[in-house]
């Protein structure tokens, strides 16, 4: 979401300066055509930003309001390939890898890279556990350990027992590939959700709202000045 609100920003400033200097200082149509490319693509910017920020937007919102998995027997019934959310606790059967943490993640100063997270995370719900095949996922909202690995590290771990909310998609073989898993209850993820919901869908309109400022603004500059 970073990369969309810094580009919109630029393009929005690009698209500013060509409207305050050479298209406001247009004497005649003539003087449109060099300035047509950077028109249409400032157009096509706006709006495949907005179509970004919208995916951001409907992403968050399927995550809110689609209904949770919590047993083994609901699990079952999700098609392979399908988006799922699990509702579940970190397993007590993950082995520990540091005291009594299961994953950990871990940034200094410049990354976020260091840190534990294993493979095949196996997360609980009624009637067994379910594996996480990857370890590339978001890891939200993970508790501060009181003790990190190392003294210039900020670190945050999932501990046995912890409650959590895995958003993927099941796999072939009855795991899931994670997007997401965030530590807290289904309300708090939901709340969550909802407000930062709030950031794309601004971008989504500010986006639009700027390729409909290049069709309406060009036009009005066309019918002002000479042929």
């Amino acid at each position: 979401m970073a990369i969309n609100i810094f580009l919109f920003l630029f393009i929005s400033l690009l698209w500013g300066l060509l409207y305050v200097f050479p298209l406001r200082r247009a004497a005649t149509r003539a003087d449109f055509k060099p300035l047509r490319y950077f028109l249409i693509a400032f157009g096509v910017v706006f709006l495949g930003n907005a179509f970004l920020a919208f995916l951001g937007a409907r992403s968050l919102w399927a995550a809110a309001v689609s209904p949770a998995v919590t047993s083994m027997d609901t699990f079952g019934d999700v098609a392979a390939g399908q988006s799922v959310i699990l509702d579940g606790t970190v397993s007590i059967d993950n082995p520990m890898v540091l005291a009594n943490y299961v994953a950990y993640t871990a940034c200094d100063e410049d990354t976020c890279a260091l840190g534990y997270v294993p493979e095949n995370l196996r997360i609980t719900l009624d009637g067994g556990d379910v594996l996480l095949r990857n370890n590339d996922f978001q890891a939200s909202a993970w508790p501060a350990a009181n003790h990190p690995p190392e003294p210039l590290y900020t670190a945050h771990y999932l501990a046995p027992g912890e409650p959590v909310i895995v958003f993927g998609a099941k796999e072939a073989g009855g795991t899931v590939w994670a997007q997401i898993v965030y530590v807290g209850t289904r309300r708090t993820f939901i709340n969550r959700a909802r407000q930062r919901l709030i950031i794309p869908v601004a971008l989504t309109l500010l986006n639009l709202a700027g390729a409909v400022s290049v069709i309406v603004l060009t036009r009005r500059r066309w019918r002002e000045v000479k042929p």
